[in-house]
């Protein structure tokens, strides 16, 4: 596909344009699965702290680190 076949790409990324997603390690309630909450997901990932964190990849945005994680979870 071409940039100009993709044109404003589809409505379903707009949110993902429009938000400049991607350049902070967040954890959105909106981009969450139905039901589950912020707290969860943190309660959920708060144990890797226990762990040598040095870097973390995200599924989306740049590799970060451990400070990141921590802000992250806070």
């Amino acid at each position: 596909m071409t940039a100009e076949q993709a044109g404003d790409g589809s409505p379903d990324l707009a949110w993902l344009r429009d938000r400049d997603f991607g350049r902070c390690l967040e954890i959105r309630q909106e981009s969450l699965t139905k039901g589950v909450t912020r707290e969860q997901v943190v309660e959920g990932l708060r144990p890797l702290l226990a762990l040598p964190v040095e870097v973390v990849l995200p599924a989306h945005g740049a590799p970060t680190d451990r400070a990141a994680l921590e802000r992250a979870l806070s």
